[in-house]
């Protein structure tokens, strides 16, 4: 990104092979660094939707020799997809079909400084930065992709965006701090139970504290900062031991977190 060629494009009400409405067209914050995922059999199609960048970048996505998802370590393998200055806002290209639950690695690669920068975690490139967002859901049907072009900053992730189909980011990666209190209850008392859940939970359709296969209550993410919690209104018997645990179900199944649980004195 160069931000004197944004100025001067916001100053002069233009943006090179830009949609009119910035934010539109740039992944969602907080889905820095995931992954993108194969979800069907179906031919993935990328559109390009984008970008505020000065300098000229090319998409490539990552294949090995014998042109299946992965980093072999040849960039020549590698398929070219879109360059965010000579391609047009709209142009497709279909990128083939491949095997369900493959991770796709996209790179980006910077005509003017010769930099490469990749989707996923940030130890892939060279700042030891994450450099795309990968938002599921941008649409019924698309996954929105957006990089940043820049050595170390300024991570606004708008020099090159691009959607696709028939993938999906990475899910859930983790439940932690998995808490109920109190632990040692009555009949009839309250129990709070919270935990954090990692990863995009975009996609995430039921958070719940389950009892055996049974669900006591579902969890909710009220505010937005990645805490999930609930309450649960005690109906055992006194003598009772409980182990619980929590599941957050998405498109890749479920995650779960157990514990130790709850005991109810007379």
């Amino acid at each position: 990104m160069n931000t004197l060629h944004i100025k001067s494009a916001l100053l002069l009400g233009i943006c090179l092979n830009c949609p009119t409405a910035l934010a539109d067209w740039i992944a969602a914050a907080g889905t820095e660094g995931f992954q993108v995922i194969v979800k069907n059999t179906k031919p993935i199609v990328a559109t390009y939707q984008g970008n505020s960048a000065g300098y000229s970048n090319d998409l490539y996505l990552m294949l090995d020799g014998s042109g299946q998802p992965g980093d072999d370590g040849d960039l020549t393998n590698d398929k070219f997809i879109f360059n965010n200055h000579a391609d047009a806002v709209g142009n497709k290209v279909t990128l083939g079909s491949f095997p369900i639950g493959s991770e796709l690695i996209f790179r980006l690669h910077v005509n003017d400084t010769g930099d490469d920068f990749f989707t996923g975690a940030a130890g892939r490139n060279p700042d030891n930065h994450t450099h795309a967002r990968v938002q599921a859901n941008w649409t019924k049907k698309d996954t929105l992709v957006s990089f940043e072009d820049l050595f170390g900053g300024s991570y606004d992730y708008n020099d090159l965006s691009f959607s696709f189909t028939n993938v999906r980011s990475q899910g859930v990666t983790s439940i932690d701090s998995a808490q109920i209190a109190p632990t040692i209850v009555k009949l009839g008392d309250s129990i709070t139970v919270s935990a954090v859940i990692s990863g995009d939970v975009s996609n995430i359709g039921d958070v719940a504290f389950m009892l055996g296969d049974t669900k006591l209550t579902s969890l909710t993410d009220s505010d937005g900062d990645g805490t999930w919690t609930g309450q649960y209104t005690v109906t055992e018997t006194p003598g009772y031991q409980a182990t619980t645990k929590i599941y957050a179900k998405d498109t890749k199944g479920k995650v779960l977190a157990k514990w130790p649980g709850f005991t109810v004195t007379p």
